[in-house]
């Protein structure tokens, strides 16, 4: 059942770095749930697509990491206070997942 016929969630295409941009799709009180599938390494599908290590190196999984960080913050700046936040991310690496947030969290 889809949760945006019912009138319950608005599924917002655009640019998650610029949350004005889609800030009317919040409401004015903001958001009450965002989802963020955050670009990653794709560390997490190396089993099925080898490929993909060949794309990836030091200096862009840091690249990777402070674009997750923009889009943390810009994600943030749209929620309703209580709302929730969903971070996801086909990466096995910390550095895009459990320290990504420890990061966001500490700011």
């Amino acid at each position: 059942e889809s949760l945006a016929g019912e009138g319950r969630a608005a599924v917002v295409c655009g640019d998650a770095t610029r949350p004005e941009e889609w800030a009317a799709a919040c409401g004015e009180g903001g958001a009450s749930a965002v989802v963020l599938d955050a670009p990653c390494s794709a560390s997490g599908i190396l089993r099925t697509r080898p490929e993909a290590k060949v794309h990836q190196s030091r200096e862009s999984v840091e690249a990777l990491c402070e674009t997750q960080q923009r889009l943390l913050r810009a994600a943030w700046s749209r929620l309703a206070p209580g709302g929730e936040l969903l971070y996801t991310t086909c990466s096995l690496l910390r550095a895009e997942n459990e320290e990504a947030v420890q990061r966001f969290a500490a700011e």
